[in-house]
């Protein structure tokens, strides 16, 4: 179980609740995984349980708290229009809840439910086409309460006319009353329409949002065939291996412009895809566990494997009930570690970042140590430990990209440079031998290497840099209030969004509020940013806002001993654990 920081007091009384994502590659090993859970407060299923008269029983025999949105392995065989009141049906009265285009609030976390389907890219027809052909849910999930609606089934067809496939209806008897790409897009587009109102409306806490389908392409990248380039139409055509990898791409969605548009969600998990798979985009953490389990055999050796076979063997026949015991459940899952809401986006972005930060070191101490060679005697020598160090150089310059990349995609901003690219953009080298022969002028190796040495910082602080943050405005909160306190100034500060916990910048600002006109408000802005000046890049600035202006907004208002409480109890280790 993770440390925690303590900075969950910043916004509740009480701990957040340990979220745990159901793994497994298909249902009879989601269904076993169900069984070993364990030391987490909410379970989350993203489909693929398979049938519901086993799935609901198993879920509510666990005995957990549970959010289950259904995928298409549910819907075999079954109405896709009713099997959400079936499942309800079978999990009434118990702990468990089935959300479709819902949402329910557990221990003070919003989870924001959909099964959400696809758009096939925004209705592209080439992959519809070929998803239609080779997808088995277009064969095996019974869609006839959908056909039967007038509006959906005309919507359907005309989707058909435009993109040149043929009509729902020509199909064999058999299939006609089957689910269709077509449904797929025209329940997409309800899913992200519910989606973005539920989101836009205000919930003071962490916000959740549940699917089967992902909600973007990025996710994609943790399947091992997976080549992005197998979704262009004239590179699959004859190509099982890519055909295969363009239905995965049509599984997803590109909803980047929700995540924008809808900051309140902190973590989205989702299933489909057949890997594990833990991203940032556009600031918010999403979670997939749909890959194969790890299991304690996994982490065996031959010897100790053949040692249980037969110890399993032993105790069968009788021979000793004391041989093998701690081997016999050697076959059991190991599940994921469980999503840390107080955590961010700590735990994504140290998996991407800390071994690029790895490779960045390797180039920076290759610079270190031929950099006292740029003094040798020969031009030629010189030339060449010239032509070295920028060859290393532009190794970093491409890890720093990427590492600019996942920094820029924490901020849905197109205006915000990221500090590292900011960082970089002033590190260059002469190219050396055989192009750029002349001595260079007025060029420290030493400085440069130092910045390098910088940047590597940067991108290892990245990971826990909105948790550091969140600890400064706290401290600072805290002396400000306490500088007015002695001056018998009665204030409270507003509280820093949820998203602080992802998002650095939004705890920047320590907004005072008190009573008074403006230029009693500027007087004790003055007072407290000479008692308090900034102290580093991170340190928050102060405001000092009216009481009477925040009326409409309403703030949460946090006083000197509430800051207190808070800064006592924050854990500087585990903010970087």
């Amino acid at each position: 179980m993770a440390i925690s920081s303590g900075l969950w007091r910043v916004f509740r009384d009480d701990p957040f609740p340990c979220i745990q994502l159901l793994a497994g590659a298909t249902a009879e090993e989601r269904r076993e995984s169900v069984a070993a859970v364990e030391s987490c407060d909410i379970l989350v299923v993203t489909g693929g349980l398979g049938s519901l008269d086993e799935a609901i029983p198993a879920l509510v025999a666990k005995g957990l708290p549970t959010i289950y949105v259904l995928g298409s392995s549910e819907l075999v065989g079954r109405d896709a229009a009713d099997a959400v009141e079936e499942a309800k049906a079978l999990a009434a009265g118990s702990a468990v809840h089935v959300l479709e285009k819902e949402t329910v609030v557990l221990r003070g976390v919003r989870f924001v439910g959909t099964t959400l389907w696809t758009s096939f890219d925004e209705w592209r027809p080439a992959l519809a086409a070929e998803c239609l052909a080779r997808c088995p849910d277009f064969k095996t999930i019974d869609a006839s309460s959908w056909w039967s609606d007038p509006a959906i089934s005309r919507q359907a067809e005309e989707l058909c006319r435009q993109a040149g496939l043929p009509p729902p209806n020509s199909r064999s008897a058999q299939e006609a009353t089957a689910f269709h790409p077509a449904l797929s897009f025209i329940e997409n587009r309800k899913a992200v329409s519910w989606l973005s109102e539920q989101l836009s409306v205000p919930f003071d806490g962490p916000t959740v949002v549940v699917s089967e389908n992902p909600p973007v392409r990025a996710p994609l990248q943790a399947v091992p065939h997976y080549r992005a380039d197998d979704v262009d139409s004239l590179g699959w055509q004859g190509r099982e291996d890519r055909k295969a990898n363009a239905c995965l791409f049509a599984g997803t969605n590109d909803l980047r412009w929700l995540l924008r548009r809808q900051p309140s969600i902190d973590v989205w998990m989702h299933g489909r895809i057949p890997a594990h798979s833990d991203v940032v985009s556009e600031g918010v953490r999403i979670v997939s566990r749909s890959g194969r389990c790890t299991r304690v055999d996994d982490e065996l050796s031959f010897g100790d494997i053949l040692s249980r076979s037969l110890a399993t063997r032993m105790k069968r026949k009788g021979a000793r009930n004391d041989v093998g015991e701690s081997l016999e459940r050697a076959n059991a899952i190991i599940h994921p570690p469980p999503v840390q809401l107080e955590a961010g986006l700590a735990a994504p972005l140290s998996e991407s970042l800390l071994p690029l930060a790895q490779k960045m070191k390797k180039h920076e101490v290759a610079v270190r140590n031929v950099v006292p060679l740029t003094m040798s005697k020969s031009s030629i020598h010189r030339a060449c430990i010239r032509r070295v160090i920028h060859e290393e150089m532009e190794g970093f310059a491409q890890m720093a990209k990427v590492a600019a990349a996942i920094e820029r995609d924490l901020v849905a901003s197109d205006d915000r440079w990221p500090n590292i690219t900011f960082l970089f953009s002033s590190v260059d080298a002469p190219r050396g031998y055989p192009t750029e022969m002349s001595e260079p002028t007025q060029y420290d190796y030493y400085s440069k290497a130092d910045r390098l040495s910088a940047q590597i910082d940067e991108v290892e602080s990245l990971p826990f840099r909105a948790a550091t943050q969140l600890a400064l405005w706290c401290d600072r909160a805290h002396d400000v209030l306490a500088t007015l306190a002695s001056d018998q100034i009665e204030a409270m500060v507003v509280r820093p969004p949820i998203a602080a916990l992802r998002i650095a910048a939004c705890a920047a600002f320590v907004e005072v509020v008190v009573v008074g006109d403006k230029a009693a408000r500027l007087a004790i802005l003055h007072r407290l940013v000479a008692a308090h000046p900034p102290t580093g890049k991170l340190q928050p600035a102060i405001r000092v806002l009216d009481a009477a202006a925040l009326n409409d907004t309403q703030p949460v208002l946090l006083d000197l001993k509430k800051l207190k409480e808070i800064t006592d109890n924050i854990s500087a280790a585990a903010l970087f654990s």
